[in-house]
């Protein structure tokens, strides 16, 4: 299978390649061709570009032949970004439309841009494995997103903040998020969530933070009406920093219920509310 080492500073700007994602030519997107879907490493030091991809398998634009049919596996891809490298948009350890997206890594060192980062993302198969590592700035991260599941995901923020929030898995449509993880060390952050989905089930995530400050924490989160699946055994656990609200658990709206959730406040300042598990009654401890 092909694989490929990319090393761009922004000097040869002959490297970059209309965006997979949209139906037009201009070059604006890093990734590899020749339907690299896995084992790839990019690494982006340099210049401006829209987006970057480990990998991808996407048939969105017509302009171009070597990105599969959006059906393949993309796994084992790596992306970091360092220097003075300014991404637009969009950053993806890995990308597919029906494949599964997993094991992929994206490292972000540096750089001038806020762009959202996701380790995987799978339009309608499982996100596994994939993982996120910050020491810089971004906008919104997960770890891994995938509409028929997202499980055993993970976001390191080691240092440098993120302008939006922070998922260890998000599952959209039906997929259920399991297992994923976010470990917090840096500066500040909106909201945090260990896993979210918008209709499915969300158990046995985890957050810990231990530096900084965000606005909300979440262990487990619902986002759509429509859902109807518990969220159990999810954790929080904050040993230092600045947290507004926190919850082992979150069902704003749906009709699940909120099993075994659990906050642990070891250090740190809390200065809004803080639940077990909100959306039961029985769930809300006052700080």
């Amino acid at each position: 299978m092909f694989a490929a080492d990319i090393v761009y500073d922004g000097t040869n700007t002959g490297m970059l390649r209309p965006n997979p994602e949209v139906s037009n030519n201009t070059a604006n997107s890093l990734f590899p061709g020749s339907n690299g879907f896995s084992n790839n490493t990019v690494l982006v030091s340099g210049g401006t570009l829209t987006n970057v991809y480990g990998g991808v398998s996407n048939n969105y634009n017509p302009n171009l032949n070597d990105v599969g049919t959006g059906a393949e596996d993309v796994s084992n891809n790596q992306v970091t970004i360092s220097g003075s490298a300014n991404i637009s948009s969009t950053i993806y350890g890995g990308r597919t439309k029906t494949g599964n997206a997993s094991d992929n890594n994206v490292s972000i060192e540096g750089g001038t841009g806020t762009p959202s980062v996701y380790g995987g993302y799978s339009e309608s198969g499982l996100a596994m494995r994939n993982t996120v590592s910050v020491s810089g700035t971004t906008g919104t991260v997960t770890g891994g997103n995938g509409s028929g599941g997202s499980t055993y995901n993970g976001v390191t923020v080691n240092a440098g903040s993120a302008t939006g929030n922070i998922y260890g898995g998000f599952s959209f449509n039906l997929g259920n998020s399991t297992n994923n993880t976010v470990l917090f060390m840096g500066n500040s952050a909106s909201t945090i969530y260990g896993g979210a989905s918008e209709r499915g089930a969300v158990n046995e995530n985890s957050v810990t933070i231990t530096n900084g400050s965000v606005s909300k924490v979440y262990g487990a989160y619902v986002s759509s009406s429509l859902g109807t699946e518990n969220v159990t055994a999810n954790t929080v656990m904050i040993t230092g920093g600045t947290i507004g609200e926190v919850a082992g658990a979150y069902i704003p709206s749906g009709t699940g219920s909120a099993i075994r959730n659990e906050v642990t406040v070891a250090g740190g300042t809390i200065t809004g509310d803080l639940y077990g598990g909100e959306g039961i009654p029985w769930g809300r401890f006052p700080k």
